[in-house]
């Protein structure tokens, strides 16, 4: 216990932090609000004295040998979050050099969907994986790709930013500037956006009807979906259906196809993995193809589900 490194995600809407060894037990966790604070200097200071105090429940043996943030439009190189789109703080952030003064250890920042394609390579379900891709959806959307063992950075540190690939030039506006952006659609916040246009689109009840934008989650969705669906007569309006993973399928449809067919992870009844350009179904342990027309080489993403999201890793 006495080597250990903080680790913080900083999202959207909260942000949280842990205290792990090098095998990957948490020691301690905790979190704050990431909104609710003006100015950046004070969510900083919160962020902190949250790990102050959390720093105190350690033995007295532990030591802290550094510090791992992940943000979004968090660069590698400088050790800034620039211009996040998902943010209320704009400009360039220097929150690495904030936490090195602060706490004298080193920090290291990066894109948190980076982050977490580190984190799955070394202790998750891409170990031993060295071509693979993570998709994260919270109130935005994040990707990570690691090609031949070595995650992509680009020269700016943002490549492979999928949440702002344009799906529709002439569609949703986005806190980036641009409209129609993917994340515009598929993240939390975007299927929360979809859910008020069907509502005003159609008459039928729904409980969702009742709750404001700011207090509705993708779980009370998911639960209200199979709900309203069942009331409603036969046949049932396919348009009232909310399908939250209907967009996302089809982009990571996509990802497969542009990156030469690498599988696409599926949590169905078993752990396992899914292409879906060969309808293949794949062993989770042991990679045996399982359905479909043909063998294909071992997969390189899981999915799981969290909150009502879907979030691949």
């Amino acid at each position: 216990m006495n080597d250990l490194t903080v680790g913080i995600d900083i999202g959207g809407t909260n942000t949280k932090f842990g205290i792990v060894d090098r095998e990957g037990n948490v020691i301690h966790q905790g979190n704050i609000q990431t909104t609710g604070y003006e100015h950046f200097q004070d969510f900083f200071d919160s962020m902190a004295q949250a790990l102050r105090e959390s720093l105190k429940s350690l033995p007295p043996n532990a030591t802290i040998s550094g510090i791992g943030i992940g943000a979004a439009n968090g660069n590698y190189y400088t050790g800034n979050i620039e211009h996040a789109t998902n943010l209320r703080w704009k400009g360039v952030l220097p929150l690495s050099k904030m936490f090195r003064e602060e706490f004298n250890v080193p920090c290291i920042l990066t894109n948190d969907a980076n982050a977490a394609a580190v984190g799955e390579m070394i202790y998750g379900n891409a170990k031993s994986m060295k071509d693979f891709v993570v998709v994260t959806l919270g109130t935005g959307l994040g990707s990570g790709f690691v090609c031949g063992g070595l995650l992509l950075n680009g020269h700016h540190g943002i490549a492979g930013e999928l949440g702002h690939t344009s799906v529709n030039p002439t569609g949703r506006y986005c806190n980036c500037g641009k409209r129609g952006c993917l994340e515009t659609y598929v993240s939390a916040t975007g299927i929360k956006r979809t859910v008020y246009k069907l509502l005003a689109d159609h008459l039928e009840p729904s409980e969702l009807r009742g709750i404001s934008f700011d207090n509705l989650n993708t779980k009370m969705i998911t639960d209200a979906q199979n709900v309203d669906v069942a009331k409603l007569p036969d046949p049932q309006p396919d348009s009232v259906r909310v399908k939250p993973g209907h967009d996302q399928w089809s982009v990571l449809i996509g990802i497969c196809t542009h990156l030469g067919c690498i599988p696409i992870a599926h949590q169905g009844p078993y752990d396992g993995y899914f292409c879906p350009c060969h309808g293949s179904t794949y062993d989770l342990a042991t990679g045996k193809n399982l359905s479909g027309p043909a063998p294909l080489p071992l997969p390189r993403i899981a999915v799981k589900v969290r909150g009502g999201a879907v979030v691949t890793g």
